[in-house]
């Protein structure tokens, strides 16, 4: 009966090794092409991140070479209490060129490419905002066109993004990104106010 238990035992212990044989030949085949597929896609990944980028932003390594830039990246959000600098590099870890480009457009000093007024029509447009009466606020943040001159507070801004977080623009992407790129163009235009 041992004999024959150790015969029967023999034939399953061969067909366990050659099925070991076989895995150990699949892994040392298949987890480097694995690994390097892996590779190739984050990659492909990190080109389409800055390629976007320079697409959406054209003259960013030259913003980004800039010194009040670099300032500006290092104060805090009065929104969220947190640098501006930590966002910018969770959106580049997570290769969100859309966020990333945000950064470049919202700063106050960001000047599309080849649309760089003069210093002297700087500081003019400048005075002329100091001297001229304030716009009025025309309800809420949703009316607001691009190109517009509407003003926006810190609450405004809050509100809208506070919406577009819990989903009131889900299907209206169009609409947040007026919204936003107006909000940008309040920022770098100094229309926005602490109220």
């Amino acid at each position: 009966m041992r004999r024959a238990a150790k015969e029967e035992a023999a034939a399953y212990q061969r067909e366990i090794s050659d099925l070991r044989n076989m895995v150990t030949s699949l892994q040392s085949q298949l987890v480097p092409q694995v690994n390097q597929l892996s590779q190739r896609q984050a990659v492909s990944s990190e080109q389409a991140f800055w390629s976007e980028l320079q697409a959406s932003v054209p003259n960013w390594k030259t913003t980004n070479d800039n010194q009040d830039f670099q300032s500006w990246l290092l104060e805090i959000d009065p929104l969220t209490g947190i640098s501006r600098q930590t966002y910018l590099e969770d959106a580049q870890r997570n290769l969100d060129a859309r966020r990333v480009a945000a950064f470049f457009m919202g700063w106050p000093g960001y000047q599309p490419e080849g649309q760089a007024p003069a210093r002297g029509q700087r500081s003019a447009d400048e005075l002329s905002r100091q001297v001229a009466p304030g716009r009025g606020r025309s309800g809420g943040a949703r009316q607001s066109a691009p190109g517009s001159d509407k003003t926006y507070s810190r609450s405004d801004i809050a509100t809208f993004y506070g919406d577009v977080r819990i989903g009131k623009y889900k299907g209206r992407d169009d609409e947040r990104k007026r919204i936003e790129r107006d909000i940008f163009a309040a920022q770098r235009d100094g229309r926005i106010t602490d109220g």
